[in-house]
Parts: structure tokens; sequence; C-alpha cells
């Protein structure tokens, strides 16, 4: 279980629950002050984890990173462009009474109209520059983000497949899909969506090189939290979603990302 009083983002931003309706297995978390953190935290007690979004651009890489350490983030409701540049954002977590530290490799999002192996070489040139200056030699979750509630398109296929060549084998271990906009969704679609991807033989080259399998996430609009079935509904699903991810993170391994 997730402390919501032990979490922390280096940004110091403050995140309050507006819906405290259940007690989920992953708690809403918000911030604490860093002179709180020195006083209270063991450094030398923290396990450290580094994980690497990539997708195209609107899949939700930054939405999940937000509803991750924040359940009742809202999705956005109009046209985002994404991020722009790759960022590490860092978040504290207390599972089971052990923090957990982890550091989310946002990067920009490749185009999902066109093939652009420029665009794509230049973010994973950006993702190692990024790693780099930051003294990060290892990368523990690999995440390829993709939007659930639309079919892949053949310009999709052909970014991930880039991607993933790029990364090279040796990360297919620690190399996960993760499937978003399944906030309205259950498990059996869940089931069944996995069902037609792995049987889909168009797939074959990503399932080859992501052997971590495939998570799923979602974030409701501002309007479906005034549905308290629906937002019940979906923070138990948001909770297992993101205990599965933690599960995955804590798993072993790593692989070098350059």
């Amino acid at each position: 279980m997730v402390d919501s009083s032990c979490v922390t983002e280096c940004d110091n931003e403050t995140i309050r629950s507006s819906v405290p309706s259940i007690e989920p297995k992953l708690n809403n978390v918000f911030s604490i002050s860093p002179k709180i953190f020195c006083d209270e935290i063991d450094v030398f007690d923290i396990e450290q984890y580094n994980v690497l979004f990539l997708g195209e651009s609107g899949a939700g890489k930054t939405t999940f990173r937000k509803v991750l350490r924040n359940i009742d983030c809202l999705k956005k409701t109009k046209n985002m462009h994404g991020t722009l540049k790759s960022t590490f954002k860092n978040t504290l977590f207390s599972i089971n009474k052990q923090f957990v530290s982890v550091n989310i490799l946002d990067t920009p999002g490749f185009m999902s109209a066109s093939f652009d192996s420029e665009r794509i070489n230049d973010i994973m040139r950006s993702v190692v520059t990024e790693c780099v200056s930051r003294d990060t030699m290892r990368i523990d979750l690999i995440l390829i983000v993709i939007n659930g509630s639309r079919l892949m398109t053949v310009n999709q296929l052909a970014n991930i497949s880039l991607v993933m060549n790029l990364l090279g084998q040796k990360s297919a271990a620690r190399t996960c899909l993760l499937v978003t906009h399944f906030e309205s969704r259950d498990i059996d679609d869940e089931k069944k969506w996995i069902a037609d991807f792995t049987s889909n033989p168009n797939m074959r080259n990503i399932m080859a090189k992501c052997h971590g399998g495939i998570l799923f996430t979602g974030a409701l609009e501002k309007n479906q939290f005034d549905n308290q079935s629906l937002c019940d509904s979906y923070i138990i699903k948001q909770c297992r979603w993101n205990d599965a991810f933690f599960d995955k993170l804590r798993g072993g391994g790593s692989v070098s990302i350059y």
C-alpha cells in the first residue's frame, strides 16, 4: 500500500485529493516539503528506479505520470501538444513502509500520422543526452505508450518498431506496452484487447521485443467526476493498474540506455 503522507515530487507541486470516498490500495499522493523529506526519510533505505516513457504524441505518457502520483488527476480536455523535450520527474512513494523513488524520463512524442525516422532518432538522442547529464546509466523499465481507444496505423507501427530496434534486443525483458484511455472499460475489455493484439500477425515484431507484458491506465474528464459510481469504479481500476506498474517496476533487472 502506498502511504499518501510520504510522497513527494521534486517540483514540490502540492496535490490534494478531491475523491476520498473509498480507500484504495494505492492512495492519492501529495507533496511534502524538502525539510520534512530530510528529517523523516532515511536516504540509505530508498529503492531507486528509472523509467523511460516512449510513444506517439497525445498517447497519454504525461497523463499517466500524473495519475500515478495522483489518482484523481484530470485528463486534458483541450488539444495538447504534449512534452516538448525529454524531462526527468522524480516522485517518492511509500509502499508497504518501503520508500521507493521513481525517476520518470518523459519524452516528446513521435508523430502518429507519418513515419518519421529523423524525429525518432532525435528523441533517442535526447534520451541519451538527458541520462548522461544526470549520470544515469541504467533504465529499470521502458514503457511504450499507445492509445488503446483507436486502432494502430501502419505509420504508428513503423515508428514503434524503429524505437524498439534502436533500444535493442537486450532491453526486451524490461520493456512493456502501456495501453491508455481505458478509464471506461473493464477487465474483460483488457483481456480482449490483449488477445486481439497478441494474435495479430502485424504485431509480432513488437511482441518479440516487448517481453515485459502489457499494462493499462486511464484518466477521467472533469465532468465525469460528478458521477460517483463511475468515479469509484475508476479509482479501483486505477489502483489495480498502478499496483501492476509497481510490481513490474520492482520485479528486478535493468538495461543500459547507451
